[in-house]
C-alpha cells in the first residue's frame, strides 16, 4: 500500500502531534510523580540493565523475558512519550494490564507493536550524550543523576516488579550508571565474536550500502579505530565494548551481573532462564512466569558473507580476542 494511502500513518502522525502537544501541559504532573514516590521502587526492585556488544542476541533476549516471566519494561507507547514516561507507564499498564506481547520480531533492535518492548533511546538521551557513547564517572552532574533515580524508581513503583531496560549504550555507561543506581543488576549479553563481527558487516551494508560507514555503539576508543580497514575496525568495535563491559562490571558490580552466552540461549532457552532466575533469587529478586509454553530458537551462526572477509575477521579476531 502507498504511504499516503495507508490510514496507520495519518494515525501515528496525529498521535505524535497530540504527544508533543500535551506532553509540555503534562510537564508539572510527571514532576509530581518523580517526586512522589521518594525512593521505595528502587529499594524493592533494583533496576536491571540487558547491555552487551552489539549484533549479540540481546533484542531476542529481552522479549524472551519479558514475554515469559510476569515483569515490567518500557513498551514502545511508553517510550514515544518519554519525556512524560511515568505518566504513560500508568496509562499503558491500564491498557495493557499484564498482557504477553507475543512479538519475536525485530530490526536492528527495533520492535513493532505498542506493547512491544523498547531499547527507548530518547529516554536515556534525556541524560546522556547522543554522539558519545561512553561516558565516565562524574561527567552527568548532580540535577541529571537525580532527576534518572527518581524516573526510573517511577517507573519501577507504577509497574510494582523488577523492570528490565535493554539499551546498549548503557553497557558504556556503567562507570556513571554507579554513582546513580549502586544497586542495579546486569544481564551481558555476549556471542561468538566471528558471527557478531559478520553480523555487523552486514549491517552495515544493509544501513549504508557499504561496509566503511560505523554502525551503532562506538567505544572509548572510537576515535582511534577510524583509520582501521572494515574487518578489524568491526572485531575491534566488538573488542572495546566487551572490554568495558568487563572491566567496569568486575570493579562496580563483580556480584551483580551474569553473562549470557546467545548460543546457549538458543540451545536450552528454558534452561538459561532457570539460570537467571536462580542468580536473582541470590539477590533477592523473584520474577514468576506469566504462562507456561515452549522456547524454541535457532542460533543464526553461519558463515555468510564472502570466504576473504571471512578469513579476515578470522585473522583479526585471533589477534585481539586471543
Amino acid at each position: 500500500m502507498h504511504k499516503y494511502l495507508n490510514p496507520r500513518n495519518y494515525l501515528r502522525y496525529f498521535l505524535n502531534r497530540f504527544i508533543a502537544v500535551t506532553s509540555i501541559a503534562l510537564k508539572p504532573l510527571e514532576k509530581y510523580l518523580m517526586q512522589k514516590y521518594e525512593d521505595e521502587g528502587i529499594k524493592r526492585y533494583p533496576p536491571i540493565f540487558i547491555i552487551g556488544a552489539p549484533r549479540t542476541g540481546s533484542t531476542i533476549f529481552y522479549q524472551t523475558i519479558t514475554n515469559y516471566w510476569d515483569v515490567g519494561y518500557v513498551n514502545n507507547f511508553e517510550c514515544s512519550n518519554y519525556k512524560n514516561i511515568i505518566l504513560a507507564t500508568i496509562i499503558s499498564d491500564k491498557i495493557f494490564n499484564k498482557r504477553c506481547h507475543n512479538n519475536f520480531q525485530s530490526h536492528h533492535g527495533a520492535t513493532k507493536g505498542l506493547n512491544s518492548p523498547s531499547e527507548c533511546g530518547e529516554l536515556w538521551y534525556r541524560w546522556f550524550p547522543r554522539n558519545k557513547h561512553f561516558v565516565d564517572k562524574d561527567e552527568l552532574n548532580f540535577f541529571q543523576r537525580l532527576e534518572m533515580r527518581r524516573v526510573v524508581n517511577g517507573l519501577i513503583c507504577v509497574k510494582k516488579k523488577p523492570v528490565f531496560f535493554k539499551n546498549m549504550n548503557c553497557g558504556q555507561r556503567i562507570r556513571a550508571l554507579y554513582q546513580i543506581f549502586p544497586e542495579a543488576i546486569f544481564l551481558h549479553c555476549t556471542r561468538n565474536p566471528l558471527y557478531a563481527a559478520q553480523s555487523l558487516l552486514e549491517t552495515r551494508k544493509r544501513v549504508y550500502g557499504n561496509y566503511n560507514s560505523w554502525w551503532s555503539i562506538m567505544p572509548r576508543e572510537y576515535d582511534d579505530l577510524q583509520s582501521l580497514d572494515p574487518c578489524e575496525q568491526v572485531v575491534a568495535q566488538i573488542y572495546y565494548i566487551e572490554k568495558e563491559i568487563k572491566d567496569a562490571l568486575e570493579k562496580y558490580y563483580s556480584k551483580r551481573y551474569v553473562r549470557l552466552e546467545y548460543e546457549n540461549f538458543c540451545e536450552n532457552p528454558l534452561g538459561v532462564l532457570q539460570i537467571i532466575k536462580a542468580f536473582f533469587e541470590r539477590l533477592g529478586v523473584n520474577v514468576n512466569p506469566k504462562k507456561e509454553y515452549q522456547l524454541y530458537f535457532i542460533a543464526n551462526n553461519i558463515t555468510r558473507t564472502d570466504l576473504p572477509v571471512i578469513n579476515d575477521l578470522r585473522k583479526y579476531i585471533s589477534e585481539y580476542f586471543e
